[in-house]
């Protein structure tokens, strides 16, 4: 495969490792080219916004988090990760996958109150503090963003208040706090957007950091523990709270040792009988962090055991998860600042699972299967560990999937061709490259209802990799063209094929030889098109020219396009055809000057520079498909630059207005999907190339279309 790299004459990192060996002129600019025609009068511009990332976030502690019972997902917010270092970013956690919410909202801050109030449908935060000073604002989250409200009466400001959601009162409840000159004791209600102070003769001791968790086994609030920094003492006290009134039932509860919970509190459950669950904590005056875990039901305390448990520490986080049917810990401080999570599952922990997401890698096959509904990765390379996938991926609601048919897939490849035909209901694989060999692969693959097969045909292409092939909607059958052949032979061959096997076909004009070339069905105009690839192959550097012509193949045969204006000369990017709206869009791929994060709409013979200000950034070898039920495209994976730049684990959606008149693909927006991690770029042979799944994304026919999607 051939990517971009960026010094000129630059060794190789490896035998074939390297990408098209395109060397910038000056300083690398990725940002977006904008010498375009504008979109006609009237069309929105796009916008790429983010899906989920898997991406954890930062170790941290003292954060707020709460599970949101309306959106299905858990909240985290703030906290602090180091002396004086509070955090305001927000993240939600589903499915094993943890997703940045890029909305603005409250200003960073650690020891907030995050509580789910189910009348609101929201999430509410109070208060906290920032190290310079303590507040006590609230801010509800709900749909996705966060809003002030401003309440006539509130809590005065403070950080570790104790706080939650009380059922028999519909309202959330509020004890204690530091307010950085002396702990409180003042119990407020919070509902229907006001707070109450309804602090009563009885209560607990003014204190900060106790756990405070709703017991539905005997309906009523439960608090633990704490510290009065006045006094220098930790409490191991409980008290629970109904109807309005506190009472301690310390002499007969019995219970863990004096400590600090610091948000490690929660219902162990959703249902009567589930109880409390407190984990670790700190004895803050002698500086001992605990792991030891209890339970709290039918008004008694009784220490649990499991073979397995997090590390000592104080200020994790830990909540109810609806979705998981566990409690979820998060987090905390101990020896160091922890990230980790564990579930408790009503009898012992257990190490949340790792994320099922494809790793990060670039020049894989990506399409979309109609027939199954959902999009199909295969292969690609993994630059950081030199090791070629050979995991087959499917992507559907959203979702990523690992298909394991126990049928045998294609041997470890990457920079192969991939497309779906309809007529046959199959994705049909070709070539690709070869690592342990530094060779092409011969060979043609079906992918069909979840199993790969080797499909023996009389006549086929020769060997290559980094060929573009899409399916001819119009005419029936699938094209291929180009690529690089053994001996690094630039190739400008065409071929269709059918269920019956190979054709080559011998048109009388053809694009020049090139490989990594963009090219997406066409069906509204009744054509196949084809633009850009790296024209220009040097053993030493790669690729060190591109093309920016753009070509139709019409009934067997290909005709020069010039549109008025067109994206700049380009290998490496990506393709693929909206069939709903009927428009194509190219996204990214690389020059000797600059990597491109920009996004192009081609409708009607034109080109319209649609690049919106948010995107998946500079991109090259990419995956790339359209998946028509979602009405998106999806992009993953991909190098982040030039050669010796970060390989992308990050999957993408694009979405499209539909029923727009041409150029329809306005009002559009990226989405966000995973991040495994950084990779990097390979290189062959003497020969150093920077690939950017363009030519393999221009092979994938329903493979692209970018679909515009809320955070999840």
């Amino acid at each position: 495969m051939v990517l971009i790299t960026a010094v000129p004459g630059a060794a190789s990192v490896s035998t074939r490792r390297a990408g098209v060996g395109l060397a910038p002129a000056g300083p690398v600019d990725a940002t977006p080219s904008n010498s375009s025609s504008p979109p006609p009068a009237g069309a929105s511009l796009a916008a790429w916004s983010s899906v989920t990332t898997y991406v954890e976030p930062p170790a941290r502690y003292l954060a707020g988090f709460s599970y949101d019972a309306a959106a299905g997902y858990d909240l985290l917010f703030g906290g602090m990760n180091g002396p004086n270092s509070p955090l305001g970013d927000t993240w939600t956690f589903h499915e094993d996958l943890w997703q940045p919410v890029t909305t603005s909202g409250p200003p960073a801050r650690f020891g907030a109150n995050l509580v789910y109030d189910p009348a609101a449908g929201s999430v509410i935060l109070f208060g906290g503090g920032n190290a310079t000073s303590y507040l006590g604002d609230t801010w509800q989250f709900q749909d996705g963003s966060w809003t002030q409200l401003h309440p006539t009466d509130a809590p005065s400001p403070r950080e570790l208040a104790s706080a939650t959601y009380d059922p028999a009162t519909s309202q959330i409840v509020l004890f204690g706090g530091w307010n950085g000159d002396t702990d409180l004791n003042d119990t407020w209600t919070f509902s229907d957007g006001q707070w109450t102070n309804i602090t009563g003769a009885v209560g607990p001791s003014p204190r900060d950091g106790s756990g405070m968790a709703y017991d539905a086994a005997d309906g009523y609030v439960v608090l633990f523990g704490g510290e009065n920094s006045s006094s220098v003492q930790n409490f191991n006290d409980t008290w629970t709270f109904s109807g309005g009134m506190w009472a301690n039932v310390s002499a007969t509860a019995g219970g863990p040792s004096a400590r600090t919970p610091a948000e490690s509190m929660a219902a162990a459950g959703a249902t009567t009988g589930a109880g409390v669950l407190l984990f670790g904590g700190e004895d803050t005056y002698s500086g001992t962090y605990l792991n030891d875990t209890w339970t709290f039901v039918q008004g008694r305390w009784a220490e649990e055991s499991s073979s397995l448990a997090p590390l000592p520490r104080v200020g994790a986080s830990l909540v109810w998860d609806g979705a998981l049917g566990d409690d979820l810990l998060v987090d905390g401080q101990g020896a160091i600042t922890y990230n980790d999570s564990y579930v408790w599952n009503v009898t012992a922990w257990d190490a949340t699972p790792e994320p099922t997401i494809p790793q990060a890698r670039y020049d894989p096959s990506l399409a979309y299967d109609s027939a199954a509904q959902e999009d199909v990765l295969f292969g690609g390379l993994d630059t950081n560990t030199s090791l070629v996938d050979t995991d087959t991926w499917t992507y559907a609601d959203h979702k990523w999937t690992v298909s394991d048919s126990g049928s045998t897939p294609p041997g470890e490849r990457w920079g192969a061709s991939m497309a779906y035909d309809p007529s046959d209901d199959a994705i049909v694989l070709f070539g690709g490259y070869d690592e342990q060999t530094q060779q092409p692969y011969p060979g043609t693959w079906t992918y069909q209802n979840g199993a790969w097969s080797e499909l023996p045909t009389a006549a086929a292409p020769p060997a290559r990799y980094g060929a573009s092939m899409v399916y001819d909607s119009s005419d029936g059958y699938l094209v291929l063209f180009g690529g690089i052949g053994s001996g690094d032979t630039l190739l400008d061959d065409t071929w269709t094929f059918t269920g019956v096997g190979w054709s080559n076909d011998s048109p009388s004009t053809s694009p020049s030889p090139r490989a990594f070339a963009a090219m997406s069905d066409d069906n509204a105009s009744s054509e196949v098109v084809l633009f850009g690839g790296c024209d220009q192959l040097n053993r030493t550097l790669g690729c060190v020219g591109v093309a920016g012509d753009t070509w139709a193949f019409v009934n067997g045969n290909w005709v020069q396009r010039f549109p008025a204006s067109s994206p700049p000369g380009r290998a490496y990017g990506a393709m693929a055809y909206d069939s709903v709206d009927g428009y194509a869009v190219l996204y990214g791929g690389a020059s000797p000057q600059q990597v491109y994060s920009d996004t192009w709409e081609f409708s009607k013979g034109s080109w319209f520079n649609i690049t919106p200000s948010h995107g998946p950034g500079p991109l090259q070898g990419i995956g790339f498909a359209y998946d028509p039920v979602e009405k998106e495209f999806l992009l993953m994976g991909g190098v982040e630059g030039f050669g010796g730049a970060a390989t992308s684990g990050m999957t993408w959606e694009f979405v499209g207005g539909p029923g727009m008149t041409p150029p329809p693909a306005h009002n559009l927006d990226w989405w966000l999907f995973a991040d495994h991690g950084p990779l990097s770029i390979p290189i062959f042979g003497a020969i150093s190339y920077i690939t950017i799944l363009s030519g393999i994304s221009a092979i994938l026919y329903a493979l692209v279309r970018w679909v515009p999607r809320k955070s999840k």
